[in-house]
Parts: C-alpha cells; structure tokens; sequence
C-alpha cells in the first residue's frame, strides 16, 4: 500500500499519540488550508490533503480519520476553506495528517436524496483510486441542510461509515438510521432519538447537556446528543471529536481486499474497532537508536501497557511485531489486533522498522533484532527473555520464518499470517544444521483462503511457502514430506494432526497441529473469506498458541509451558500408541475435564485433587509421560 510520508525527523520523542481533545482548535492565526477540486464525482467536491504532515510520532496512517463534509450550502474554494477553518479542523487534519472533503450539492443549490447519494457513493468507489483505503475511519460531517442530507440519507447507506456528526438540520420520522452507526447529534433531539433506537442504546451519562448512549452488548455503537445552547461550529465538533469521533474506526474483515470493495454492493463484513490508546491503557512511543551500530540508527514503535509500570521484574512477554512491504510499523500493531491483545495481557509490544532504509535508517534483520530485545530487556527489566514471541503479516511473516533459523533461541515461539514465499532448499539445508534436542521454534503459520498474493494452495516450487514448513519440520523434528500432497490437505498438503474446521475469531478456518515427541510444534491454518490483510480477530488464537512456549534463558531449551491443551496432547498421543483404552481412558479424562473445571473457579482445590487422582492413576498404569504432565500442571496451578 502506497503511502506520502515525510522522512523521519533526526531525533523523535516520546509521545502519547492520541487525546481526549483537538489539540488546537480554529483561531484568527490559524492560516486556511488550500483546497484542490476532485473531478468526476458527479457534484463539486473540495479536497483538503494534509497527508504530507505525517511523520513517525503520528498513528497507524491507514486508520487516520478523515472527514466528508456536507456544508449548509453550496461553497467555493473560498467558502469550503472558511467552513473547515470555522471546524476547527485545521490544524486537525495537520495533527493527523489527513484529509477532508467538503461536498457540495449536485445541483448547486439544495441536496436531492438521488443525486448526491449516488455522488457520495462515487467519492467512496474513487478512493482506493487515490492510494488508500476508504473502510477504515471516514466520519461523516453535516451542517445545516447538510446535517439534514446525512440524517435523512447518509445514515441510511452507512455500512463502511465510522461515525456521522450533525450541526443542526432535521430528520424524517420515517427515516431508519442503518445500525450499527455511532452518531453525535448537535440540537435535533428527535434525531438522536432515531439514531439511539436503530442502535439499541441506553443513556450511561448526562453531563453539561451532552448525554451518552451506548448499546450494553458493543460500547462503541454509541449516540451522543448535545443540546443546541449557541456553541460554535468548532466548540461543537471539538466535543463530537471527544464524546463520539475519536472512540472508534471501521475496517472491512469479509472476504474481499478492503481496497477492492464496492459501496455500491457490498453492505456487511465492516466492524468497529476502538481507536483511543488511553482508553485501552497503552502507551505508543516512537524510538530511533542505533543497537551498537557505526553506520546508523534503527526505529521502532512501542507499545507498553499501563499496568507494565507495577509489574515486577522478569515477569512480562516481549512481542516482536514486523510487519508488511510498504506499511508502517504502526500498521501490524493497530490493524492486527495487537494492541487489544497488549491491553489485555499485560505484555510488552515493540513493532519494528524492517524496511527502515526507505526513511535513512537500518533495516532489521535477525542480529539486530536479538540486539533490540537485549536492548528493550535493559530498558525494561519487567521483560521475561524466556517469553519473547514474534509475529509477521505478509513480508514480515516471511521474516518471522527465516531469523529464528539464525536466532535459534531468541524466540519462543512464531507466527506469521500471509507470508508470500518460503525460504527454499537453503533455508531447508539451515534448519537441518542447527536442528538440536529440546532446540526447537514453534511456528504458526496462518494464509488466507482468498489471499491472491499469499499461497494457498502450497506447490512443490521453492518459493512455496512449503519448503518452510519442510525448514521447521526439520528444526522441530516433525516428518514432512519432500512434497506436498493436496489429497490429504487441500491448503497445506500434509496431514495434520486434529485436522478439522475451526473458528478464529468470526471466519472458519481449517485448523491442525504437527508434533514432534514432546508436544505441539507447529500449528497450521487456512482461513476462509480473507484476503492479504491484518485480521484483527487472529490475534487472540496466535496469543493462545504463544502462550504453551517459553524458553530456558540460561540453556536456551524450549519448555512447554503446563497447560491442559498439553495434558490433553499427552493423553492423546497414549491412546494412539493402544496404551490407554477403555475403563481407564474414560476415568482419566474425565478427572482431566472436572479438574478444567474445577480450577478456575471456586472450587479450585477439587481441581487439584483430580490432577492429583489423574497422575497417580497414569502412574500406577504405566503412563510416565502423561503422569508428568498432570504433575507439572498441578504444580503451576497450584
């Protein structure tokens, strides 16, 4: 994805990245932005472009808001630029380096249901056009008739709609808001009542005339309704900016390219995701320094929970994110669903530059970036080194294959979604050399079932991304064959243990595991309706797999970490040797099952009990493996 970017400035600081406020509103020393027409789109349309402002201290670029601006009445270059001064978007769109459309009527004189929809729809379909995305956080302004035009029309074909702000304006009571559409309605209470009720939202907060709604099962499918007592336009979209507009953004997750969707047709698979960093509790910093090199300085971004300030030392996860040709490291962490996952974790996020040169900085590798976690591990001594996890999308998928074969032990564990090629025979001929006992690298490689730049189904060909799993088969002590066979799986041409259709997060997946005679290392995936993008609900299931790894930090051996997925895999395998059967197996697992139970909740010590019952009968059956694991997960339960 292309984007306009400045050069990273010599030095960066620190910074929070995202306010409750507009940083600056519209003043008399506030100079005008310069508007440039956008042709054939059927009606006058004024562009403000402030794209050229971006820098590294800003956010995820893709997911900036921007605005369509349906103005009182029809306006010149003159007029639209006043408007967006009289905004207070200014020095907004400067801030975030982002655009505005002031849209005008199609027939110069009063909006028409017809005409000006199909225009909107046109400025929708000639954004991907422009090198962007168009769902992802466009909100929709209407002032005066405009706010009547977005009320009555607009918020009846909103699906890839983030948010709509109306100043004034009426709606029709036969009008059905499309929900969900989070909504700030400025003076017209009947509006914000038809917009509360297509949400099904409840009130949640009343303060200086502004109430809150919010629908209970989705906080971001809210309404806010301000009472018209004389504000200004810009007063006005400052308290829209800080109620409603700054909460959320919008992103397509179906089965297309979100570049390549139709607003004409396309009316669902759009979903809302938060924007606010404070509201989630992580902190994003930009950071350049040069790891111990002569010839440069390397950047990355980093993302630390608030609760990472009280937590004691050794006792947090690092995650290395690297992310796609062409995307900011800002793009994996947002888009991805990272940050939801650092906030919910606890664990420390660094999303690392590996196409730095573009800026005049040092690219990534594998070296440097064992560097970095030395590095971040001094800066902050919460990091546990034996829990340091890597995640690509795409180039950096690839990526997150290939260091580990120079890093061995630097990762636990590593995932990947969308990597575009393999590592062929040399890659293969690496993992061999360096393959060792109780050395592995659990992989979890995820590709699109629609990716057209991915690659499923896997080839015999050595950009396959085949030959690596041939490379961690080979690292990890797991048979796979010279050559794949699509009879056995259509998507990955091995067979795979457990091999079935799953869920991550909404899409189906075809799911499976491949063990050496430990556990679990590798895990594969075939996702169903996606394409070469992030998928934000992939996040969770990758944490998940993380979390059964971590790593001695003196020997550098790799640990299953005692869960009960890797009881079950244990007992799993005794029953497909014939040495766990019948009256037996029944008795065990079903002790495993109550103690799932059991443990994470009140009656945790029943729980125990029956790990204990569990590892003594295993035992006393021959079972040594099993037995042990029943014994290693009671202890860190315990």
């Amino acid at each position: 994805m292309r984007r306009r970017a400045n050069v990273l400035a010599a030095s960066v600081v620190a910074c929070t990245l995202v306010s409750t406020t507009v940083a600056a509103q519209a003043s008399s020393t506030t100079a005008a932005l310069d508007p440039v027409a956008v042709p054939d789109i059927g009606t006058e349309v004024w562009l403000f472009d402030e794209r050229d402002a971006y820098d590294f201290t800003k956010r995820e670029p893709t997911i900036a808001p921007r605005y369509l601006v349906y103005p009182d009445e029809a306006v010149d270059a003159a007029g639209a630029a006043e408007l967006i001064d009289e905004l207070g978007l200014a020095t907004h769109l400067t801030e975030y380096a982002t655009r505005a459309w002031v849209i005008n009527p199609t027939n110069g004189v009063s909006y028409d249901a017809e005409a000006d929809l199909e225009s909107y729809f046109s400025l929708l379909s000639e954004l991907p056009r422009q090198a962007t995305w168009q769902h992802t956080n466009m909100k929709v302004i209407g002032i005066g008739e405009g706010a009547t035009f977005v009320n009555n029309v607009i918020s009846q074909n909103s699906w890839s709609i983030a948010g709509i702000f109306t100043h004034g304006g009426s709606m029709s009571s036969a009008v059905t808001p499309h929900a969900p559409i989070p909504a700030y309605i400025h003076g017209d209470a009947t509006a914000a009542d038809q917009y509360v009720s297509a949400n099904q939202a409840v009130p949640v907060s009343t303060e200086g005339g502004v109430t809150v709604y919010e629908d209970p099962a989705d906080p971001l499918v809210r309404v806010v309704a301000a009472a018209d007592s004389g504000q200004s336009l810009a007063e006005s979209f400052s308290s829209a900016w800080e109620h409603l507009l700054s909460h959320n953004y919008r992103i397509y997750l179906d089965d297309n390219n979100p570049g390549r969707v139709d607003p004409f047709v396309t009316r669902d698979g759009f979903a809302l995701f938060s924007y606010r960093l404070d509201e989630l509790g992580v902190r994003q910093t930009p950071v350049t320094h040069p790891l111990g090199s002569s010839t440069g300085e390397y950047m990355w971004q980093e993302y630390i929970p608030e609760s990472a300030a009280e937590a004691p030392a050794g006792t947090l996860p690092l995650i290395v994110l690297l992310h796609g040709t062409t995307d900011m490291p800002q793009h994996i962490a947002e888009r991805g669903g990272w940050i939801e996952q650092v906030a919910e974790t606890g664990a420390i996020m660094v999303s690392a530059e590996n196409q730095g040169s573009r800026f005049g900085l040092l690219n990534f590798n594998a070296d440097s970036t064992a560097r970095l976690v030395e590095h971040l591990a001094a800066k902050y001594p919460q990091i546990d080194t034996g829990r340091v996890y890597a995640f690509g999308f795409s180039l950096g998928a690839s990526q997150t294959q290939s260091w580990p074969l120079e890093q061995r032990d630097l990762f636990a564990a590593v995932a990947g979604l969308g990597a575009p090629f393999g590592g062929g025979d040399a890659q293969i001929a690496l993992a061999r050399s360096i393959a060792a006992p109780n050395h592995e690298v659990p992989i979890y490689m995820l590709q699109g079932v629609n990716d057209d730049i991915g690659q499923l189904p896997v080839s015999a060909s050595s950009r396959s991304v085949y030959t690596a799993l041939r490379a961690y088969g080979a690292l990890n002590g797991v048979d796979v064959p010279q050559a794949p066979d699509l009879s056995v799986n259509p998507f990955y041409g091995i067979e795979l243990d457990d091999q079935r259709w799953d869920k991550i997060g909404e899409k189906d997946a075809h799911v499976g595991t491949l063990s050496n005679d430990r556990g679990v290392v590798m895990k594969l995936a075939a996702v169903s309706d996606l394409a070469h993008v992030n998928y934000p609900l992939s996040a969770p299931d990758i944490w998940e797999f993380f979390e059964g790894y971590r790593r001695d930090t003196v020997t550098g051996e790799l640990i299953f970490v005692p869960s009960f997925a890797d009881v079950r895999w244990h007992y799993d395998q005794a029953v497909r040797a014939g040495l766990l059967a019948g009256e037996l197996a029944t008795e065990i697992q079903e002790a495993i099952d109550r103690a799932e139970r059991f443990t994470d909740g009140p009656q945790h010590r029943a729980g125990l009990a029956q790990l204990d019952n569990a590892a003594r009968t295993a035992e006393r059956a021959g079972l040594d493996a099993l037995a042990e694991a029943l014994t290693k997960l009671r202890q860190s339960l315990s």
